[in-house]
C-alpha cells in the first residue's frame, strides 16, 4: 500500500508530507522500492536497467550516465556494466535490484527481505551497502532473520497477525521482553553438576537453560548485577585466593562467554505471549 501496488480498502498513510490517497504519483518519485524476489528482464544490460528506471524517475538526460556509473559502483557492478542480467549470479542480480532501489536519490527505500536467498559473502556485502544507504534517508526494511535486523536497524517493529506488537531499539527490545544475560560454558562432562550447584550458589537468582554434552547456558536478569558480579570475580581471581574446592571447580570450565539476550529468543518470546492472548 505504501509503494502504490494495492490500495488501502480505507485510511490513508503520508510519506515525506504526501498522502498516498491523493498524491500517489508525487509518492513514486520520492521513493526506491527493493521487492523480495528480483524484477529484471533477462535480455537487457545491467546499464539499459537502470537507464530505464532512471528516465521513470525524469533525471535529467544529461545527468543520467553520470547516475548510472554511480549506481553501479556502489553496489560493485562497474565491470558488467555491458553484460545481459541472463549473466548473472543470484548476488549480483540483487545488487542490481538495490542499484535500482537507489536510482533518483530518493528519500524513502523499501527493502522487502534483500538478502533472501543469498550465500554469507553476498549477505554481508549487501548489509554493508544498506548501512551505506541509511545515510541521509529513510530505509523500511523487512526481514525474517534477526540478526539482520539486529545489525541494520536503528528501530524494530515486531508485527504478528497484522497488528504492530512492539516498536524500539534493539537495546530497548532486549531489556523489555528478554530474560537478561547468558553465560555459556564449556565444561568437563562429569563435573557439570558440580558447576551447576557453584553456579548456583553465586547466582541464585539464575537459572539453566539448557545443559547438554558438556555445553551448559545459564541466564540471569539483568536486574542481578552483584550477583553476575560475583561469578566475575570467583572465574577472575588468583588461583591463590581461592578454596582448593572452588579452584578445582573452576579447574572444570574449559571456556566460557557472556552474551545479552538474542532478538531471536525476543522474537520467540513476544510470539508466545501473542499466540497465550
Amino acid at each position: 500500500m505504501l509503494t502504490g501496488l494495492i490500495v488501502p480498502s480505507e485510511g490513508t498513510a503520508i510519506i515525506s508530507n504526501y498522502d498516498i490517497s491523493k498524491d500517489m504519483d508525487r509518492v513514486r518519485q520520492i521513493i526506491g522500492v527493493c521487492p523480495q524476489f528480483d524484477i529484471l528482464w533477462d535480455e537487457l544490460t545491467a546499464e539499459e536497467h537502470l537507464y530505464m528506471f532512471a528516465k521513470l524517475k525524469y533525471i535529467e538526460k544529461e545527468r543520467i550516465e553520470d547516475e548510472i556509473n554511480m549506481r553501479l559502483r556502489e553496489v560493485n557492478l562497474s565491470d558488467v556494466k555491458k553484460f545481459p542480467a541472463k549473466s548473472f549470479s543470484g548476488g549480483m542480480k540483487r545488487r542490481l535490484s538495490m542499484a535500482i532501489a537507489c536510482v533518483g536519490n530518493p528519500r524513502v527505500i523499501f527493502l522487502d527481505e534483500p538478502t533472501t536467498g543469498m550465500d554469507p559473502k553476498n549477505r554481508r556485502d549487501i548489509w554493508v551497502l544498506i548501512q551505506k544507504m541509511k545515510k541521509g534517508r529513510s530505509v523500511i526494511l523487512t526481514t525474517h532473520a534477526m540478526d539482520e535486523a539486529d545489525i541494520l536497524s536503528d528501530r524494530i517493529a515486531v508485527m504478528s497477525s497484522g497488528h504492530l506488537i512492539c516498536v524500539g531499539t534493539s537495546l530497548y527490545l532486549k531489556n523489555h521482553y528478554g530474560d537478561g544475560y547468558r553465560l555459556s560454558f564449556i565444561v568437563e562432562r562429569p563435573e557439570v553438576s558440580r558447576v551447576i550447584d557453584k553456579l548456583l550458589s553465586l547466582m541464585p537468582s539464575g537459572k539453566v537453560l539448557d545443559s547438554s554434552g558438556g555445553s551448559l547456558i545459564f541466564g540471569i536478569s539483568t536486574s542481578k548485577m552483584e550477583e553476575l558480579e560475583a561469578f566475575l570475580t570467583f572465574i577472575e581471581e588468583e588461583d591463590e585466593n581461592l578454596s582448593v574446592q572452588d579452584g578445582e571447580i573452576r579447574k572444570k570450565i574449559k571456556d566460557w562467554g557472556l552474551s545479552h539476550t538474542t532478538l531471536e529468543e525476543v522474537f520467540m518470546k513476544i510470539m508466545k505471549d501473542q499466540k497465550q492472548k
